[in-house]
């Protein structure tokens, strides 16, 4: 399914249940983000509007570049084994339920690791993408 509404990541209280596979509310679900974005669109308030609303959500913020060789912003040089087993591991410290959600905010780096990370932790697990660039939401939308 695709979302679209303007100030959802304001608003997540008044949409995240209807987001979220209805399996998952009762579990454990964990945000995958980077550094910049989380602060970009204050994600601690993002996670205390769906903790109000009855979900368990925990963040993972990886690390972001400030700046790239061109100037824009980049999490691509954090695309390694490393911040995938970091990320792995931090939620397997927290605990995972076959019922929990992977929930991506970011772009395309973002949106490949929590999908790679949903893969390979449970199979069937959910995932939802909130993506932040253009090449992630097509990459997000892409169907195979």
């Amino acid at each position: 399914h695709i979302y679209m509404s303007k100030g959802i990541i304001e608003n997540i209280d008044q949409h995240i249940l209807r987001i979220l596979p209805s399996n998952s509310h009762s579990y454990k679900n964990y945000i995958i983000t980077d550094e910049i974005v989380d602060k970009e669109l204050d994600l601690d308030t993002f996670v205390k509007k769906c903790n109000l609303v009855g979900l368990n959500i925990h963040k993972i913020a990886v690390k972001a570049e400030q700046s790239d060789e061109s100037g824009e912003t980049s999490t691509e040089p954090y695309k390694t084994m490393d911040v995938f087993n970091d990320t792995v591991e931090e939620i397997l410290v927290n605990k995972i339920s076959k019922h929990s959600c992977i929930i991506s905010v970011g772009g395309g780096v973002i949106n490949n690791l929590a999908g790679v990370i949903a893969g390979t932790l449970y199979r069937g697990i959910g995932l939802v993408h909130f993506t932040t660039t253009s090449m992630g939401m097509l990459d997000a939308a892409w169907l195979h």
